[in-house]
């Protein structure tokens, strides 16, 4: 099992860590967890995608993913989540790239980029927020979703948006 895997499956214990009254501190880690098996699970696809997978891929992996940033992948994330809407908002670089013909974002991916904006928002929540309270009801259902994306991916994994979505989410400036 990798990293993604294992922070899910602590995201999945520390929800159910309390019986009765789960603690704030297990919730907000469990969110947190959540949102990092996610990040690892998208920088992990996008540098086999980008870099390859073999053995002897393994320190330039290692190095290229050190270069994804929490503030790009989420720009890149919410492009491609309102290409599903009327009015996407690709940056100038897809514009440009694509020369008008822009891609169809399969709805699965959208929602992957979507599930990776809110749980980065609840982890921001989680992490800095003291005011703001998690039930376990909530906590589980942003487990889930993560679970799905999971579950989801290879069904896009191969497409071509999906290797212009893992390229994006290193490369989005605009």
């Amino acid at each position: 099992m990798g990293l993604a895997e294992d922070l899910l499956s602590q995201a999945s214990s520390l929800l159910k860590s309390d019986k009765k009254k789960p603690k704030q501190a297990s919730l907000r880690r469990a969110v947190s967890a959540a949102y990092y098996a996610l990040f690892h699970f998208l920088v992990d696809r996008a540098v086999r995608s980008l870099v390859g997978a073999s053995p002897a891929d393994d320190k330039l992996r290692g190095l290229v993913s050190r270069r994804f940033s929490h503030a790009t992948m989420n720009a890149a994330c919410k492009q491609f989540d309102a290409a599903t809407t009327s009015k996407p908002t690709w940056g100038k670089a897809i514009h440009s790239a694509y020369s008008g013909n822009l891609p169809s974002v399969p709805p699965t991916l959208a929602d992957v980029a979507e599930t990776f904006v809110d749980l980065q928002d609840a982890r921001h929540d989680a992490d800095y927020n003291l005011m703001r309270r998690f039930t376990r009801a909530e906590t589980s259902i942003l487990i889930q979703r993560v679970e799905t994306a999971f579950k989801d991916w290879p069904s896009v994994a191969s497409t071509p948006e999906a290797k212009l979505f893992l390229t994006w989410l290193l490369l989005c400036k605009d």
